[in-house]
């Protein structure tokens, strides 16, 4: 009887799931003491469920609550084709000095920046599924690249497997766990 109540405890978080965040920020030594006062998150290629749990979990974060942010489409309605030079524009005219891009490349041309969109690999089944993701913090004065990090989500059982949303919560908790330990926030 104990053996099988032994094996019936194990199994149970087995089967409902497991989740691994692997993360590695890289901070430019040019922007050593930089800061984020004000910032537009912006996503890749990603899911809406993912986003909006992100997004919210992000908000909820005591330590965002004195950075000036924004979603994306709020800054750069999709109603318009937005080029380097002018999400450039508008997010200094509206104040905003760095975007914060999940899933995002951004590569400086001249004074206009080339944004490239895409949510690394991924991979999935029933009871596993595993992504990657580079999160990059990017200065739109200076056109550069301030931290990048690249990360990685495996997620095993049925609890967490194919669970955008508890991805998002997950992702945004732990990218602000790694911003304030990058000095950043």
């Amino acid at each position: 009887m104990n053996k099988k109540i032994i094996i019936i405890l194990f199994a149970i978080p087995i089967i409902l799931g497991l989740k691994k965040i692997d993360f590695k920020g890289y901070k430019d030594p040019d922007f050593m003491d930089y800061k984020i006062d004000s910032t537009i998150l912006c996503f890749g290629s990603t899911t809406m469920v993912l986003e909006e749990a992100f997004t919210k979990s992000f908000a909820k974060q005591k330590d965002t609550k004195n950075i000036n942010w924004k979603p994306c489409d709020d800054i750069f309605p999709p109603t318009r084709d937005w080029t380097g030079e002018t999400r450039r524009d508008q997010a200094l005219k509206l104040g905003y000095q760095s975007i914060l891009g999940i899933g995002i490349n951004f590569e400086a041309s001249g004074d206009a920046t080339y944004t490239s969109y895409g949510d690394g690999s991924a991979y999935s089944s029933a009871m596993t599924s595993q992504s990657e993701w580079e999160i990059v913090v990017f200065d739109m004065e200076l056109q550069k690249k301030v931290w990048v990090a690249k990360v990685g989500i495996t997620n095993r059982g049925t609890f967490y497997a194919n669970n955008a949303k508890n991805d998002g919560k997950a992702l945004a908790k732990r990218l602000v766990s790694e911003l304030k330990k990058s000095e950043l926030i």
